[in-house]
């Protein structure tokens, strides 16, 4: 029905995105063995998002040896992308320097149209990472 309304639409296939709050390495090593197997029964992660910080706001820390653990995970072949929710520019920079960050989920009080809070805007304007805002807030 849908290829009939917008025939030039391409679906693509679906990408599940996981989360992973910043624990220890051991941890984070835990939480994706038992998204993969346990919880989803799939042989990869298509995206793990690295939690970072509140649930309101980032909070400034380094991310370092939490990145570092997904990157190896990644390299592995468990993880097929890395992502990061709740961080501010300088942890995204520093991600950036260990391993690809494709997507950045922040809290947002209201859905803007660059999809994350203000303070990531002047970062993400010269990137092409995905974005998406994290909103309590329901219409």
């Amino acid at each position: 029905m849908l290829d009939t309304l917008y025939p030039r639409i391409q679906r693509r296939p679906l990408v599940a995105t996981s989360k992973a709050d910043a624990l220890t390495p051991a941890d984070l090593t835990r939480a994706v063995h038992d998204n993969l197997f346990r919880n989803l029964s799939v042989d990869a992660l298509d995206v793990v998002n690295l939690r970072v910080g509140g649930f309101s706001e980032p909070t400034e820390s380094s991310i370092e040896e939490q990145v570092a653990t997904l990157a190896d995970l990644q390299r592995q072949g468990l993880i097929r992308q890395l992502g990061l929710s709740n961080v501010t520019s300088a942890q995204l920079k520093q991600a950036n320097s260990i391993a690809k960050v494709v997507c950045v989920q922040n809290h947002s009080p209201a859905p803007t149209t660059s999809g994350t809070c203000s303070s990531l805007r002047p970062t993400l304007t010269t990137s092409t990472l995905a974005t998406a805002a994290l909103s309590s807030r329901v219409r």
